[in-house]
């Protein structure tokens, strides 16, 4: 199973976005990928893109090769800071989200 990892590792780096992140989570058996700019529950997005990396992969190593993918979406959601007159407002507008 060891030998196919390096394919893995260049079909993830080759089929992903420039803004995209490839790397070890558990060395030699667990790659993460973090895919920037997706919304939190796009399903659709979601199943499109874990279906392009099922078939490069499978591609790559042969469908007889035993290769789990999962997904784990995680939500990033902006912060607002509001408009404030002064310097000193704005110092205990921000103190305040930290707290």
């Amino acid at each position: 199973m060891l030998e196919v990892v390096p394919k893995i590792v260049e079909v993830l780096e080759t089929s992903i976005r420039e803004t995209d992140i490839v790397g070890w989570v558990e060395d030699s058996s667990t790659l993460g990928v973090v895919f920037t700019e997706i919304r939190s529950g796009d399903e659709r997005c979601v199943q499109t893109i874990l279906g392009r990396l099922a078939a490069c992969i499978h591609r790559a190593v042969g469908v007889a090769t035993p290769v789990a993918l999962t997904c784990q979406v995680y939500s990033h959601e902006e912060v607002k800071i509001p408009a404030v007159p002064d310097q000193v407002h704005a110092k205990a507008a921000a103190a305040s989200l930290l707290t």
